[in-house]
């Protein structure tokens, strides 16, 4: 494995070892809050904000660890920006894979695009 998801005390999802976890299901995307154990980290700020503002339903609410079997999973942190992950236990989700990848790929490109931006912004133009 190449990550570890971290629970807090109460089992249900905090983190994984180095990057903050993301639920993706047909209707949109979870993140545990920072209350859950979630370290408000540079890149979940980003994708908060954008998938807002590209009219993806994204919510911050508490996450049992079933449904990182339930649906799709992506980690974020400031090294390797948005990742899709899978769990070594798990086998993939069976129902709403075009509506996931769809939200995901969205994700991508609202980071990218702000990555861009910032990117330019900090060259001046």
């Amino acid at each position: 494995a190449d990550e570890a998801v971290m629970l807090n005390e109460f089992g249900r999802v905090a983190c994984a070892a180095a990057a903050n976890v993301f639920v993706v299901r047909a209707d949109g995307v979870a993140t545990p809050p920072t209350g859950e154990g979630a370290l408000p980290g540079v890149v979940r700020g980003v994708i908060l904000r954008q998938a807002r503002k590209r009219g993806v339903r994204l919510e911050e609410r508490a996450i049992e660890r079933d449904e990182l079997s339930a649906g799709g999973v992506f980690l974020t942190n400031s090294l390797i920006g948005l990742r899709p992950a899978v769990l070594a236990d798990a086998s993939p989700p069976r129902k709403g894979g075009p509506a996931r990848r769809r939200i995901l790929k969205t994700l991508q490109v609202c980071y990218e695009e702000y990555l861009q931006r910032d990117l330019a912004k900090r060259r001046g133009r």
